[in-house]
């Protein structure tokens, strides 16, 4: 999506990568390589409607529109762009952005269009053209937001679970400090549960005394700062059985859901799913 930068051409041919290109530069050397190679490459055209970060900005889409034998040799398959805004269901831009959209696409008849992103997806279907290309929606995480999740899930459900092993828990009096800095004091005897999770695993260090766990059907509260390698639980008021047979806490669940997270981090939820770190195990389950 990023384009072919340069010395990437060679690369892109042999692993047969089809680049987005995003400017006249690109598009020049990508074609100037298919040229030398004597082949037509595929790409896709990526044309600025409004977001200011990557594409053929206006003018040069102008001179594009003017100087189609520029894309002789290449095989262009779609033309897109993204939206701003597309998780705004009622905003201005959205339209503003597909009627620039479609002004562009009317001058490359023929050619395969796409637009809408995760949030695109759940507006109406003109926005879908021939390809979608859903991102936090492919994880069961609506783009609107935690308020628009519980009102409309549009029939995403969650793809991600995340637990962690309880290492130790431990009885302590009321007054003891949990935690570094003793940002927690207890107000009465408790029962803390430490569990071996922390920042160096993409748990973020803003959600100690915010965030919550699952412990088999229970909700727990995350008391203290969050460190490094670990996490403190007050289980006190967790039934006994429970706590004898839990080895581990869910940390995102129907308890407490990606979207309470990326709330209590103040944040969004595609960066509590890219900050996870490699230290963690991944296990995939098919749930057709």
């Amino acid at each position: 999506l990023h384009g072919c930068q340069r010395g990437q051409e060679h690369d892109m041919r042999v692993y047969r990568l089809t680049p987005v290109l995003n400017d006249l530069e690109q598009l020049s050397r990508w074609r100037l390589f298919a040229q030398n190679a004597n082949e037509t490459m595929p790409a896709l055209l990526h044309l600025d409607t409004g977001m200011t970060r990557l594409g053929f900005d206006p003018d040069q889409t102008d001179w594009l529109i003017e100087n189609k034998q520029a894309l002789n040799n290449l095989d262009i398959t779609y033309v897109m762009s993204h939206l701003i805004s597309g998780e705004i269901t009622n905003g201005s831009a959205n339209n503003v952005q597909k009627a620039r959209f479609d002004e562009y696409h009317s001058f490359f008849a023929g050619m395969k269009a796409s637009l809408a992103n995760s949030g695109g997806i759940f507006l109406d279907t003109d926005f879908h053209y021939q390809m979608t290309r859903p991102g936090i929606a492919i994880y069961g995480v609506h783009p609107c937001g935690k308020d628009y999740a519980l009102q409309q899930t549009d029939g995403l459900k969650p793809t991600v679970a995340w637990h962690a092993r309880i290492i130790q828990v431990q009885n302590a009096p009321a007054g003891a400090m949990v935690g570094y800095g003793g940002t927690h004091k207890l107000t009465r005897p408790s029962r803390i549960a430490t569990v071996g999770i922390g920042y160096a695993d993409g748990y973020h260090r803003s959600l100690g005394s915010k965030a919550y766990v699952n412990i088999l059907g229970h909700r727990a509260p995350v008391i203290g700062r969050v460190s490094m390698d670990s996490i403190t639980v007050d289980v006190t008021d967790m039934p006994r059985n429970i706590m004898q047979k839990a080895e581990t806490v869910a940390l995102l669940s129907d308890l407490y859901s990606i979207e309470d997270m990326a709330d209590d981090a103040s944040t969004i939820p595609y960066e509590i799913l890219t900050g996870l770190s490699q230290r963690a195990n991944r296990r995939y389950a098919d749930y057709l």
